[in-house]
């Protein structure tokens, strides 16, 4: 994936953040049913990512990679066309439930927004391109199709 220049250093940033908020919490109780409420939501998002990494199999990475010749996964999770980045929907709900589960609003928000900026700015449209890409490029195995050799 192509990141701005400095989006690496950036999103270390932003991870140490989210450890240090979490580490540095104040001990208090006053969110205990918050807290239980927002694990209970990060369960779901923990098995929808385990369909994702096991429908995808040895397919699953996390670069931006088009395999000439090999179909797009349409099981699982990706048998939604309205759903076309489960894995995404994913992050993005930790993103905001994991930090909250310390009741860390700030980073819950800083990481939502960056995360969103990264993933709609970058990530989705290149790896929408090279969809696109593969499947306008024809494919070397098609029937009547001569290989060279």
């Amino acid at each position: 994936m192509n990141l701005p220049h400095g989006s690496r250093a950036l999103l270390c940033v932003a991870f140490g953040a989210m450890l240090s908020a979490g580490c540095t919490r104040i001990a208090d109780h006053q969110g205990a049913i918050l807290d239980e409420q927002l694990v209970a939501a990060v369960q779901p998002g923990v098995d929808t990512r385990d369909s994702v990494i096991g429908t995808l199999g040895r397919r699953w990475n996390t670069r931006v990679i088009v395999v000439p010749g090999l179909p797009l996964v349409a099981a699982g999770p990706y048998r939604w066309s309205w759903l076309r980045h489960p894995n995404y929907v994913v992050v993005a709900i930790e993103g905001i439930s994991l930090p909250l589960v310390h009741t860390a609003w700030i980073t819950a928000l800083v990481f939502t927004v960056l995360n969103a900026v990264l993933l709609l700015g970058f990530r989705i449209p290149a790896e929408d391109r090279a969809l696109a890409a593969a499947a306008a490029a024809p494919a070397a195995d098609a029937p009547g199709r001569r290989t060279p050799r």
